[in-house]
């Protein structure tokens, strides 16, 4: 009992059994420590329940648990040393954080160093009541001015039933009037503004916005009018319902055609071509099987970002997003959602002469680099 005698209070050992069949005091503990106990539990759900249950408001909960994304899970598979016939559940990030979100922990993180062990230190917080979710709503915004106000009014009017939203506009020093459009919504309920003093790309608008958004799940809605937020509702419902915590909108599930020039079929051909070999390229590179990983509907539960380092500015920010998130165990779930691309001729902003090349740098770099915020700094 030296944690007693040291200060922290009421401090009681169960087995996961116990656990399971309720024996623990209501609201009386300030933390809880799993230690290789859940893979041993006949219904982790009900055994988080229960731990829920003793913890009082706030209270931190570490589980140590084998993790199915380590290296040593997915290399050696049939051979992996923590396949043992005692345990009864393997988890995934995604599955670890579904877990304990349905069962009322919130602030979900875990260790930067999981991937390289077979165990994964996962922590979280006890809420009660379980928040409302929140969905803050990234806009970027540059030289959008013929359709940013159809945009951005669509999606103020879009219901979504038992969510709160907010939508984060950051403008980019637009040339076209873009910005003086962007202020007569200024102090509008709902809405967050962030004016850069010149224009960086569309990435660092993203991280921009990252930085502003109180949301427990974050959106990426581009003020281009390409896609249809009545698509949300299928986006948000596997995030909410916890079945994942990674969603991607993918355009063209059903068909390869997915941009359509009308007035610029040899682009059109050009970058639905592109699209299937970078796709192929992410794909194999990183075990993968998406149809669409470079969408702009991307939408994750923002504590997927936790401790997660990004520096791109331009569009292979969607690379570098993309990419971190499958490093750290997140594979995303495909929705088909409603698109029609626009053509060069009416605003679209990628180069095709330089952005091809930041597109592989980034599927090569971050295949080998740090993803993590703290070897960023210490580096720096």
């Amino acid at each position: 009992m030296a944690a007693a005698s040291s200060g922290f209070g009421r401090v009681q050992r169960e087995t996961i059994a116990a656990v399971e069949a309720g024996g623990l005091p209501a609201n009386q503990f300030t933390a809880a420590v799993l230690l290789f106990e859940l893979e041993h539990s006949s219904n982790p759900i009900t055994a988080l329940e229960r731990v829920h249950a003793a913890l009082a408001p706030g209270a931190a909960l570490l589980v140590v648990t084998p993790s199915l994304d380590s290296v040593a899970a997915r290399d050696l598979r049939s051979h992996w040393e923590e396949l043992r016939p005692e345990n009864r559940h393997y988890f995934d990030s995604q599955t670890i954080q579904s877990a304990l979100l349905r069962t009322g922990f919130g602030d979900v993180e875990w260790s930067q160093d999981r991937v390289l062990a077979s165990d994964m230190v996962v922590t979280a917080i006890r809420r009660d009541p379980l928040p409302r979710p929140r969905l803050s709503i990234i806009m970027p915004v540059y030289n959008e001015r013929a359709t940013f106000e159809r945009t951005v009014e669509a999606v103020l009017a879009k219901d979504l039933p038992g969510i709160d939203k907010e939508i984060v506009i950051v403008e980019s020093g637009s040339t076209d009037g873009t910005r003086d459009i962007v202020r007569q919504v200024q102090g509008r309920p709902g809405i967050v503004i962030v004016f850069e003093d010149r224009p960086r790309g569309k990435g660092h608008a993203v991280r921009s916005g990252f930085a502003k958004a109180s949301g427990s799940i974050v959106l990426i809605q581009d003020a281009d009018d390409e896609y249809d937020v009545e698509d949300y509702d299928a986006l948000l419902e596997p995030i909410v319902t916890f079945k994942r915590a990674f969603v991607l909108g993918s355009r063209h599930m059903g068909s390869w055609k997915m941009r359509k020039f009308h007035d610029q079929p040899f682009m059109s051909a050009f970058f639905n071509g592109g699209h299937i070999i970078f796709r192929t390229l992410l794909n194999v590179m990183y075990r993968q099987n998406l149809d669409d990983p470079f969408t702009m509907y991307k939408v994750f539960r923002r504590d997927c970002l936790h401790n997660l380092a990004f520096e791109c500015n331009r569009f292979d920010f969607d690379y570098e997003l993309v990419i971190k998130l499958l490093r750290k165990g997140y594979v995303p779930l495909e929705v088909p959602v409603n698109y029609r691309s626009r053509s060069f001729s009416e605003g679209k902003k990628v180069s095709t002469l330089r952005d091809p090349w930041t597109w592989i740098r980034a599927l090569v770099k971050y295949r080998f680099a740090s993803i993590w915020v703290e070897e960023e700094r210490r580096r720096n």
